[in-house]
């Protein structure tokens, strides 16, 4: 796990992510001044960086509302990390902690989710 400070680059970790797969950490683009989400996948992901790059390259291409903007795809040391816009909730389940929802809104999300 990095510590909020650690550097990936122009990337400077400020808090962990509830993501999913790989390490997903709240972080800050020095280069371009912007917030950021920094995905960590671990070393393992160094021998099969081609399908890596294939994936991440294939989804940065997509263009959808659930999906967020990749911007960078880098190793730092035998990490290999993906860049992205910046998420506004840790996860749904984080997004709905304490919330109550309404019929409606349970149709809607799991229409998107499905």
């Amino acid at each position: 796990m990095l510590q909020a400070g650690f550097r990936l680059g122009p990337y400077e970790i400020l808090a962990p992510l509830d993501l999913g797969p790989g390490e997903a950490y709240r972080a800050y683009d020095h280069a371009h001044k912007r917030p950021v989400t920094v995905q960590v996948f671990p070393a393992a992901a160094q021998g099969r960086w081609r399908a890596v790059e294939t994936g991440v390259c294939s989804a940065a291409a997509l263009s959808h509302p659930h999906i967020l903007d990749t911007y960078d795809l880098g190793t730092e040391g035998d990490m290999v990390y993906v860049v992205s816009a910046s998420c506004a909730v840790d996860s749904l389940r984080a997004w709905l902690d304490g919330r109550a929802m309404s019929l409606g809104d349970a149709v809607r999300w799991s229409f998107q989710l499905a």
